[in-house]
């Protein structure tokens, strides 16, 4: 059985962030599919796209426009989005960071409501940055890659929307490069995206050629990077994922074996 949606925490960022979408239009399944591509011609990259996902509010200016921004924010894969948006500060919030990296950090809205005493936001994509700016005025925005990242600590690092994108050795790089950033008793929460009807659609119109993984898969990847998966979260359809890990601790080393003599 679907599991509810709950409710969604409060973002403190312009406009609203309901977690359950508007009624999409009856018989409307060809619309859906038009809308997405729709969507993003208007608002250009993927930061402008997912802020609109988040806002889940329809913007166009005719009735057709409006029409279609609904179809979109009432798609499996948009509600599962918010999800993980919803799911990613509920987890981040509770552990209470008094320094936290966001990379990449798209339009930081995870970050805005966590409100760590210090924030760093990295991203390489000019329009995420501004998002991130304007959502966060008194973090640190930066022009960077994960390899590109300030060294820290950090006591939470956020790698959301990234991994997805990566193959799997690529993805244990980065995460043992996040790990060095994290400050003793730190934390790192990732997503990933399960396979699922859209996703091959998202590959094809908006260039977001996703690569499947189970949280399970995901979970081993982390393992192999140094990390002990503490906790999941999945939306109702089991689409998105977030993953709470942190540093698996060190074994003690053992002195040198004495010599024996005589």
């Amino acid at each position: 059985p679907r599991r509810p949606h709950p409710p969604m925490p409060p973002v403190p960022t312009s406009g609203p962030t309901g977690l359950v979408a508007p009624r999409a239009v009856e018989g409307g399944a060809w619309l859906e599919a038009a809308a997405v591509p729709f969507l993003a011609r208007r608002l250009g990259g993927s930061a402008p796209v997912m802020e609109q996902i988040y806002d889940n509010q329809p913007i166009g200016r005719s009735a057709l426009g409006r029409m279609v921004d609904r179809a979109v924010h009432a798609s499996p894969a948009s509600r599962a989005v918010r999800h993980r948006l919803m799911a990613t500060i509920e987890l981040g919030q509770a552990l209470a960071p008094e320094r936290l990296l966001s990379v990449p950090c798209g339009g930081g809205r995870d970050a805005a409501a966590i409100a760590a005493s210090v924030t760093v936001l990295a991203d390489p994509d000019p329009a995420a940055r501004r998002l991130a700016k304007a959502n966060n005025p008194h973090a640190q925005v930066v022009h960077a890659t994960v390899e590109e990242c300030p060294a820290g600590p950090f006591d939470l690092i956020l790698f959301i929307g990234l991994a997805e994108y990566l193959d799997d050795p690529e993805v244990v790089r980065l995460l043992v490069s996040l790990r060095g950033r994290l400050a003793p008793g730190g934390a790192l929460l990732a997503s990933t995206t399960a396979d699922h009807p859209q996703r091959g659609r998202m590959g094809r119109w908006l260039g977001w050629d996703t690569r499947a993984r189970t949280p399970d898969a995901l979970a081993e990847l982390m393992d192999a990077a140094g990390f002990v998966v503490e906790s999941r979260r999945g939306d109702p359809l089991d689409i998105q994922w977030v993953l709470l890990g942190r540093p698996r601790p060190m074994a003690p080393s053992r002195p040198p074996a004495e010599v024996a003599t005589g």
